[in-house]
């Protein structure tokens, strides 16, 4: 019974004074994102690691160079479904011949390329940069900021007008 008194306290001390930004559960919902993208872009410039899923269509997805890179062979050569689980490699000794050299902003590219009368079939290639994934999070989380702080502040605009 006084329990539905003090959460209506509560509530109303919320409306006059709001939790700053950085109590916010949208502020704080952004900061793994962030972290897992800074960790993923330093260790691109390390190491290669791939995934290569060898079915029609062959589907590589290859993280290095501060980039991840996306391959998609619609058509490929026949030999490639006798082979039955997808292919899993990681690159991390720096005697690797497939050592990454670091680039830290790699420019973004798309490229699609067929030759159908070869019997090779199309190839897709799409390379996202991490600078360009961490500035979308960024601007994304930036976004969300806004519309907390718009929402808190039309709230306590309407609260000064109930009053």
């Amino acid at each position: 019974m006084g329990g539905a008194g003090n959460r209506q306290r509560v509530w109303d001390s919320l409306r006059v004074n709001p939790r700053p930004w950085w109590k916010s559960i949208v502020f704080w919902s952004g900061v793994p994102g962030l972290v897992f993208l800074a960790w993923a872009w330093c260790d691109s410039n390390r190491h290669f690691r791939s995934v290569i899923y060898y079915r029609k269509p062959l589907i590589h997805l290859l993280h290095g160079e501060g980039a991840v890179s996306l391959s998609v062979v619609e058509d490929g050569p026949a030999a490639v479904s006798s082979i039955k689980p997808p292919v899993v490699g990681i690159y991390p000794d720096g005697n690797s011949p497939y050592r990454p050299s670091p680039t830290w902003f790699p420019s973004p590219s798309f490229e699609s390329v067929g030759d159908e009368g070869r019997g090779i079939g199309t190839d897709t290639h799409v390379v996202i940069p991490y600078w360009m994934l961490t500035m979308g999070h960024l601007l994304f989380w930036a976004g969300l900021m806004e519309i907390r702080r718009r929402w808190i502040r039309r709230r306590m605009i309407r609260s000064f007008e109930d009053a």
